[in-house]
């Protein structure tokens, strides 16, 4: 299984903005040990509250931080309600952002178990 995010992407940006790890993790708040892990793809998957608050900190949006096989491939597939509903995500604080992975993750997991 290939990461979901890249993390080649993250270290760009980081350098990019002339920041180091532990300087984007500390405005990320975060443990510097993520974003490592993060820049050397040593995991799968992170909390999408980790994510949107390292793109938010880089001043990307989460799809920046994708790798490439990991984008939706045609975007225009999603339903204009979920698009609506994944914009509002970075306006919620990092608790109610788990709440609704964890539901998310819950109900799609659901549907899998029918299909």
């Amino acid at each position: 299984m290939s990461n979901w995010i890249d993390g080649n992407k993250i270290a760009a940006l980081r350098k990019q903005k002339q920041m180091d790890q532990t300087e984007l993790a500390n405005q990320a708040g975060i443990a510097q040990s993520v974003i490592s892990r993060m820049e050397r793809n040593m995991q799968v998957d992170y909390k999408l509250s980790v994510v949107i608050v390292v793109a938010n900190v880089l001043g990307v949006g989460i799809d920046d931080l994708l790798a490439s096989d990991a984008k939706l491939s045609n975007e225009d597939n999603i339903e204009p309600e979920l698009k609506s509903i994944l914009k509002e995500l970075p306006t919620l604080d990092a608790k109610s952002q788990r709440i609704v992975a964890k539901t998310m993750k819950t109900l799609i997991d659901a549907l899998a178990d029918k299909v």
